[in-house]
């Protein structure tokens, strides 16, 4: 792939170093580029906001904040490089792991778990790492200046009606999250409900 860049170029950051090939994803800081190749390494250029740490590979994804990147490994793991680290937005917390997306603001970073949660570092001076409370699931992740966005992932739950012979339940509907729907049961006579069944575990009737 061919990388092309223009705009400032007070730092070399808009500079391509020469023979760089093979690059799937680029990102951009202050005043520094960063490539990550299809080998899973990066490249970084223009005034890096940090030595790229020894040995580093196996990189899925990479994301540039102001001072700061973040590369999110194969194994879910993520690294963070940056000598500016006033609010330790490049220090990601000890036991991250399951980690399948990542996003690097001005002085703080997000990261999104495979079960949907959001783990939040760095500066915080207008919120944005205070995560709100009782989140649905989250299913992509954003972060700017002073801001962090999510994507939420609107759950729905699938009722299934089934009633055999001996009555009758409708309707058959998805139901989203926190919303309600009314499921009409009525067995013939001489039967009685026996077991109502709701995401795969039973209740009460």
């Amino acid at each position: 792939s061919t990388i092309v860049a223009w705009g400032s170029n007070y730092g070399n950051q808009s500079t391509i170093p020469a023979g760089l090939t093979n690059v799937i994803d680029v990102a951009t800081g202050g005043a520094f580029s960063v490539a990550l190749k299809s080998d899973g390494t990066l490249v970084i250029w223009g005034l890096p906001p940090g030595a790229i740490p020894a040995g580093l590979s196996g990189v899925s994804k990479i994301s540039a904040g102001y001072d700061h990147i973040l590369a999110l490994k194969n194994d879910g793991t993520a690294v963070g490089i940056g000598n500016v680290n006033s609010q330790s937005q490049a220090t990601v917390p000890l036991g991250l792991t399951n980690v399948i997306s990542i996003a690097a603001g001005y002085d703080h970073s997000v990261a999104l778990r495979s079960d949907g949660s959001v783990v939040a570092w760095g500066g915080d001076l207008f919120g944005q790492i205070s995560i709100l409370s009782n989140l649905p699931i989250v299913e992509s992740i954003s972060a700017n200046r002073e801001i962090t966005v999510f994507l939420l992932k609107q759950k729905t739950h699938l009722i299934t009606t089934t009633s055999d012979i001996n009555g009758s339940i409708t309707p058959n509907v998805n139901v989203v999250d926190g919303t309600n729907e009314t499921i009409t049961i009525t067995p013939n006579s001489g039967f009685d409900i026996d077991v109502l069944v709701v995401d795969g575990l039973s209740v009460t009737p």
